[in-house]
């Protein structure tokens, strides 16, 4: 029960698509996270240029 959980098997394909989407989305947090804090980083460093 717990391996047909865990891939997404126990609502057969409906359960694969959904599984399918909580990864990508789990995937994709490091990655927006890293995005998201470039940009605020690069953001920074032209608000203080431009006061000068």
């Amino acid at each position: 029960m717990n391996y047909d959980i865990h891939v997404g098997s126990i609502l057969g394909l409906t359960g694969k698509i959904m599984a399918f989407f909580a990864s990508f989305i789990a995937a994709s947090l490091p990655i927006t996270g890293f995005i998201i804090w470039w940009g605020k980083k690069k953001k920074k460093k032209n608000a203080a240029v431009a006061e000068s």
